[in-house]
């Protein structure tokens, strides 16, 4: 289990991936699993899934937009990052990177993210 210093970092790149998403970034994500996922996590703005969506139709939807990266992390979600980077070469990835640090050892996708988060807060909480 993380500790609790990463666990309030991952929080903090969560808040950070809501706040991006309500400022007009458009979210890239793999599939509908992972549009359900960050929606439970807080996430409200325009989330594209790339595995049901052109590249064109992407970058008609994106427009001149700030664009975040967050696929999985496992190797194929990892090869699909590397290739909307080229695509997209101002996409952030930051969030990706730090979030898959921290959970990598763990998880290896976003749709696993909310119960993970639950599991870490009923952790840290009985360690309060």
């Amino acid at each position: 289990m993380i500790g609790l210093r990463e666990f309030e970092k991952l929080l903090r790149l969560i808040e950070e991936l809501r706040i991006e998403s309500e400022s007009g970034a458009v979210i890239l994500v793999e599939g509908r699993k992972d549009t359900i996922a960050l929606r439970k996590l807080g996430v409200r703005g325009e989330i594209i899934e790339t595995s049901t969506t052109s590249n064109h139709s992407i970058f008609d939807a994106v427009g001149e937009r700030k664009v975040v990266i967050f696929t999985d992390w496992d190797n194929k979600g990892k090869k699909l990052k590397t290739r909307l980077s080229e695509l997209f070469r101002n996409a952030d990835t930051g969030i990706w990177d730090g979030v898959s640090a921290i959970t990598g050892r763990y998880i290896h996708s976003v749709e696993e993210l909310p119960d993970f988060i639950e599991s870490l807060y009923i952790h840290h909480r009985k360690r309060m």
